[in-house]
C-alpha cells in the first residue's frame, strides 16, 4: 500500500511510475509539467510585483512577511526578508505596479522553469536568475525560481551565487505526478478525452500502483506496420509522424493530439 503524499522527490516518483529520473525531468523541460526546489535558509533577494503604495504594501509588512497573507501549508513556501525594501525601475503607470526587491531567506517548496537554453540536465540543476546568468559560462542546466504569481506575474528569487541541486532532490508534487500516469495511460496530455475515460479512472494514491497498461504486442506490430505504411520516409522521425497523423486526423474532422514521445514508445516497444 501507497499513501497519498502531496509531493514526491523525483527518485520515489519514477518508482511510482515505473520511469526513468531523465523521463520526467524531460516533461519539465518541455513544459509538460511543473516542477520544484526545496529551499532550507537560502539567501537570496526575492523581486515580486506589489501596488505602488506604501500604505498598501505595509499591510502585507503587517501580517507577519510579504507572503503573510497566503497560507504557508498549502503555498509551502516562505520568505524571511531583513525588512529592506528596494524599488527596481520597473513600474507598470497603467496598473500602478511596481516591482520591489526584499533580501532575505526563501524556505520550502519553489516552482522552478528551465531557461531557453535548458535542454539537458546531466547530475542536476543550477539554480539562478536572469541577472545572474548572464556571467556563467555552461548555461545548459541552469533553472529560474519563481514564487506566487502576483498581478499576472510571478515573483522571483536572484541568488548571490549559482545554487547547485541534484536532479534526485528535485521535487515533483501529485497533480503534475498524476498528468504523467494519465499521460501513460491514455497517451495524450492535458486532460484530452477526460470523459471518454473517466470510467476507467487511473490513479495514484492509498493503492497499489497499477502497472500502466501497454499495448499489446499483436497491436505494437501493427502499428508498426501501418507507420512505416504511411510514413516511410519519417519513420525515423518521431515529431514528423505526429504531426502528420494530427494532420490526418484534422482531415478526418477528429481533434486529437499526439506526442512524439508516445510515437517512439510505439514503435520501440
Amino acid at each position: 500500500m501507497k499513501p497519498i503524499m502531496d509531493y514526491y522527490k523525483l527518485v520515489r516518483a519514477s518508482n511510482l511510475l515505473e520511469c526513468e529520473v531523465d523521463d520526467i525531468i524531460h516533461f519539465w523541460l518541455t513544459g509538460r509539467i511543473k516542477l520544484q526546489v526545496n529551499l532550507n535558509a537560502e539567501p537570496c533577494s526575492l523581486s515580486r510585483y506589489l501596488p505602488d503604495d506604501r500604505l498598501e504594501r505595509s499591510f502585507y509588512r503587517m501580517l507577519g512577511d510579504i507572503y503573510g497573507s497566503d497560507n504557508i501549508y498549502t503555498g509551502r513556501r516562505w520568505f524571511l526578508d531583513n525588512g529592506v525594501e528596494s524599488e527596481d525601475s520597473f513600474l507598470d503607470e497603467e496598473s500602478n505596479v511596481g516591482l520591489f526587491t526584499y533580501t532575505g531567506k526563501a524556505y520550502g517548496l519553489w516552482d522552478i522553469v528551465p531557461t531557453i537554453v535548458t535542454r539537458f540536465i546531466d547530475e542536476g540543476v543550477v539554480l539562478s536568475d536572469m541577472f545572474g546568468v548572464l556571467d556563467m559560462d555552461n548555461k545548459s542546466g541552469v533553472a529560474f525560481v519563481h514564487g506566487f504569481s502576483s498581478y499576472r506575474r510571478n515573483d522571483f528569487l536572484c541568488f548571490e551565487k549559482p545554487v547547485n541541486v541534484e536532479k534526485t532532490n528535485l521535487i515533483i508534487d501529485h497533480d503534475n505526478l498524476q498528468k504523467i500516469v494519465n499521460f501513460f495511460k491514455i497517451g495524450i496530455w492535458d486532460g484530452k478525452d477526460e470523459e471518454e475515460n473517466k470510467s476507467d479512472s487511473y490513479s495514484v494514491g492509498i493503492v497499489d500502483i497499477k502497472k500502466r497498461q501497454r499495448t499489446s504486442s499483436s497491436a505494437r506490430n501493427a502499428i508498426k506496420i501501418m507507420l512505416q505504411e504511411l510514413y516511410p520516409e519519417s519513420i525515423g522521425n518521431y515529431k514528423k509522424i505526429s504531426e502528420l497523423l494530427e494532420a490526418t486526423a484534422t482531415s478526418q474532422g477528429k481533434s486529437i493530439s499526439f506526442d512524439d514521445y508516445t510515437i517512439g514508445r510505439w514503435l520501440k516497444e
